[in-house]
């Protein structure tokens, strides 16, 4: 359904008085930058999404929009996208990937957060502290016995 189309069939059944329209700002951008992100940053992975993936971003805006939701700091969200981005990683095994790391990364944050004190980061970001422990937590998980991690793969070579 085209937009106008879209916006009349709103407006009547709003004028009805069988739902509210819905903001006209609250787009994937406005979302996000609602959650913490920088505008601009939202503004450019959009962009790049738009560019490079025939697919709506509203799967990758609910996925950043989850992790962030769940403590993970939207800058390692933001990064970690527009890496998959730049390296032109198909949606269909990016947003997976993002889903997962977000998730870790907001185990990480909640860590971080009941920690908090318990240890000297020496004026550490807080960004920087979840990405530390969450690559602790992941070298501990690939070195445990019985592991089937690549990097336990390499050095049985």
């Amino acid at each position: 359904m085209n937009e106008i189309l879209r916006r009349r069939v709103l407006a009547t059944v709003a004028a009805a008085g069988l739902m509210a329209i819905p903001a006209l700002g609250d787009g994937p951008v406005d979302v996000l930058v609602d959650l913490g992100v920088d505008e601009g940053r939202a503004e450019q992975l959009l962009e790049r999404w738009q560019d490079h993936h025939e697919t709506s971003e509203d799967e990758l805006v609910d996925i950043l929009a989850t992790a962030i939701e769940n403590q993970a700091p939207p800058g390692l969200l933001i990064d970690k996208a527009a890496e998959g981005l730049a390296k032109s990683i198909p949606s269909s095994r990016l947003l997976p990937a993002l889903r997962k790391w977000g998730e870790q990364i907001a185990v990480a944050a909640k860590l971080a957060e009941e920690l908090e004190g318990e240890f000297d980061t020496e004026g550490m970001p807080m960004q920087s502290v979840v990405l530390r422990l969450h690559l602790l937590r992941r070298s501990r998980v690939d070195d445990a016995p019985g592991s089937s991690s690549p990097s336990r793969h390499r050095m049985r070579r």
